[in-house]
């Protein structure tokens, strides 16, 4: 009897470990999730505003009296509660009285899809779709149009730090510090469709459309693209960002939830409990809980709101050692990485598991703590290693580059000075191989033009080891003619012409 209690306990135990699931299915995708003292309200695309008052274990409907059931952001402010919906504008809620929804739109009537709520004091803001931002001072009794410097009508998203208000839009990230009489852009070099924005210790996180993450730490001066450890391009699209400390999770497209604890210097997957490929439309941290929304056939079955606690995620495992890029060629074979001082943080003995971003670019196996990458064609991929402390029931996945490039010339010191040299054979047809050195590092471009100047083919975009490089060009559904090829190689610019005989 006892081992049949040990067991059931155990069991339950690592039951817990994992996302849960608190409903069976909301009709429509989660698009928001915001929570006002012991209440939790939930925006359901289609489906309308769900509360619970007891941590998510509960929902009932809560859409009495709205102008729209299609909800894209919710926001408190004291003891209002706002939601913003596509096509119905901005409806109120009041927790005294928790009966009824009541439209308040004077100012913005015909600025009804709101995709953005924030508060800073007892000011409200909405960001539309098509009219910009609007501010309510009196509990969006009235509302007032906030565009000075805001050249991007779209608003997608808010964050507040302080009395500092940022808005992300279709083009970039804008920034007020008096409650919008006036807007300074502050994107920078970073001209995409924001979709969500967090701030964690002055630092700014954008999620965005198919570019994954880009942090800002001197408040927008500049932005770096952050996306180590997203182990799939689909994944790039972040609905939503949530913070904890200085752990930052991000909701994607079909990833389901990445989380960063190193300011976005690598991120790993946290998905234990989803089902496959889960898009996450909204997540919030309300206590000790991650709140996450999916829906909108992501995998999760319709709308369904998942829960789990944080102190599950956030793993004592870090980077000892960085991984460098590895470049590696298919003429060279195998390359096999040590892991034995990669990692920290431990209280066992690690073990590790590794995958490929592309099995068809790059292979890995591994063997005790010896990774070996074998380069299968020419790409580039993203090598993702977990390490695995079973004796602390912890883990944390790290991602690096390999870069499978052009064939090395072996045998040759490392050039001193940029060159491309003539190809060969030339005449030629319809192969011929274009040599090229690098004494450094380069971003590199090889093009080829004809006679008119108009560009046939880009043989090289990307940024290669120093070296001797070669690269075959196949002219088979090119006519017999004289061709240009180019190079770029930072500073370095040459041009060479080649004669296709057929």
């Amino acid at each position: 009897m006892k081992k049949y209690f040990l067991l059931i306990y155990f069991m339950s135990q690592c039951l817990t470990a994992q996302w849960v699931a608190t409903n069976a299915a909301f009709p429509g995708d989660i698009k928001c999730i915001a929570s006002s003292g012991t209440n939790i309200f939930i925006g359901a695309y289609s489906g309308g505003v769900y509360l619970s008052t007891d941590n998510g274990n509960n929902w009932s409907n809560a859409s009495a009296g709205l102008n729209n059931t299609l909800i894209n952001s919710i926001a408190v402010n004291n003891t209002n509660i706002y939601v913003g919906t596509y096509g119905g504008g901005v409806n109120r809620r009041s927790t005294d009285n928790g009966a009824m929804w009541e439209p308040v739109l004077s100012g913005m009537e015909s600025n009804k899809n709101i995709y953005s709520l924030a508060t800073i004091g007892t000011n409200v803001f909405a960001g539309t779709e098509s009219g910009g931002a609007f501010i309510s001072t009196n509990n969006g009794s009235n509302w007032t149009q906030i565009i000075n410097g805001l050249t991007d009508n779209r608003v997608y998203s808010f964050a507040v730090n302080g009395g500092n208000l940022y808005a992300g839009t279709y083009y970039g990230v804008f920034h007020t510090t008096n409650q919008g009489t006036n807007w300074t852009e502050v994107s920078n070099n970073l001209n995409i469709n924001i979709l969500a924005l967090a701030i964690s210790n002055s630092k700014i996180y954008a999620g965005t459309a198919g570019g994954g993450v880009y942090l800002s730490d001197d408040n927008g001066g500049g932005w770096t693209n952050v996306i180590n450890g997203f182990t799939n391009q689909v994944h790039l699209t972040i609905n939503a960002l949530a913070v904890s400390g200085s752990n930052i999770y991000a909701g994607t497209v079909l990833g389901g939830v990445y989380l960063t604890i190193n300011n976005g210097a690598s991120w790993s997957q946290v998905n234990t409990g989803f089902p496959n490929s889960i898009t996450i439309s909204s997540l919030a941290v309300i206590g000790s809980y991650l709140f996450a929304g999916s829906g909108g056939g992501s995998g999760g079955g319709g709308g369904i709101i998942w829960r789990r606690q944080l102190s599950e995620m956030q793993s004592n495992i870090s980077v000892k050692n960085a991984i460098p890029k590895q470049w590696l060629v298919i003429s060279a074979g195998s390359k096999t990485i040590s892991l034995t001082n990669t990692f920290q943080g431990n209280i066992g003995t690690l073990s590790y598991t590794a995958q490929s971003s592309n099995n068809t670019i790059a292979t890995v196996a591994i063997a005790s703590s010896t990774l070996t990458v074998t380069p299968v064609a020419i790409g580039d991929a993203v090598i993702t290693v977990t390490a695995i402390d079973a004796a602390n029931n912890d883990f944390f996945a790290y991602s690096f580059p390999v870069n499978i490039g052009l064939t090395d010339v072996e045998g040759e010191a490392i050039p001193t000075e940029f060159a491309l040299y003539q190809n060969f054979p030339n005449p030629f047809n319809p192969t011929t191989n274009i040599k090229f050195a690098l004494p450094k590092e380069s971003n590199v471009t090889l093009r080829i033009y004809n006679v008119l100047g108009q560009e046939v083919e880009t043989l090289v975009n990307k940024v290669m080891p120093a070296g001797y490089h070669t690269v075959d060009f196949n002219a088979t559904k090119l006519s017999s003619g004289m061709y240009i090829y180019r190079i770029e190689a930072g500073d370095f610019v040459q041009v060479k012409k080649m004669l296709l005989m057929k």
